[in-house]
Parts: C-alpha cells; structure tokens; sequence
C-alpha cells in the first residue's frame, strides 16, 4: 500500500523481496486543488510502468482509477465525482520485464559508460536514471 504521496518515490515503493501482485494507493487529493489530481494520477500510472504492476487507486476527492502494468488507464472515476469502478484487476508484469528495474540494476555500468563519454556523474537522489537518459 502506497498511501497518498508515496506513491511518487520512484524506486522506492516495492520491497523487491516481497514484490505484490498489485499497488493500492489511497488518497485524499483535496488539498492539490484543481492541478493535482490530474499529476498525482500522472504519477501512480508512471510507478505502474516502473514497477511493472497494476494500481488501484481510489480516492474521495481525486481521480481514482484503475492502472495497467504498463500505465494505461483500464477504468476512472473523474475528478469530484462519486462513483465506483467494477473490473478486474490486471495482471502484473514478470520482475524480469520490467524495463526502468533493469536499468536501474545495471546502473554502476552505465554510470561508468557516461564518465568515459564525459558526461556529469548522476546525483544520488536520480541513481542511474540521469545517466541512462544521457
């Protein structure tokens, strides 16, 4: 479970020892305003890519939705509205499919590779993400 903001850490919202099947991720988006919503959902569809599972995102105020594996939204609940969403959940990816985790297991390499091409070292907070973007 992914309550409210957390789910906008990349890396950091799966124990990869104890990877689940989907993410829950409850949020009261009332304090965003009009603008958060819409980016607080932007960011729980990219963890879905990241991380290669789905998300169920239910919120009171926000855009609950249900999020596939690979970010496309299978059903929503628009914004201030009342509702609820009936389908399936949708399967998760294997780990191994899961293309931001390889690369960011193989970041050491790249950070390496981007030195040679005099590219700046990435900053702890991005880990390999700023080299392989390079």
């Amino acid at each position: 479970m992914q309550i409210c903001y957390e789910i906008i850490f990349s890396g950091e919202v799966v124990d990869r020892a104890h990877r689940p099947r989907i993410l829950f991720n409850p949020s009261n988006d009332a304090w965003f305003g009009k603008w958060g919503p819409p980016q607080h959902l932007a960011q729980a569809r990219m963890r879905a890519i990241e991380e290669g599972l789905p998300i169920l995102r239910a919120t009171p105020t926000g855009i609950s939705a249900i999020i596939a594996a690979d970010g496309r939204l299978v059903a929503t609940v628009p914004h201030e509205t009342a509702g609820a969403i009936e389908q399936p959940m949708p399967s998760a990816l294997p780990p191994n499919a899961v293309l931001a985790r390889r690369q960011r297991d193989g970041g050491d390499r790249r950070r390496a590779d981007a030195r040679k091409r005099g590219c700046p070292a990435p900053s702890p907070a991005l880990g390999s993400y700023k080299a392989f973007l390079i």
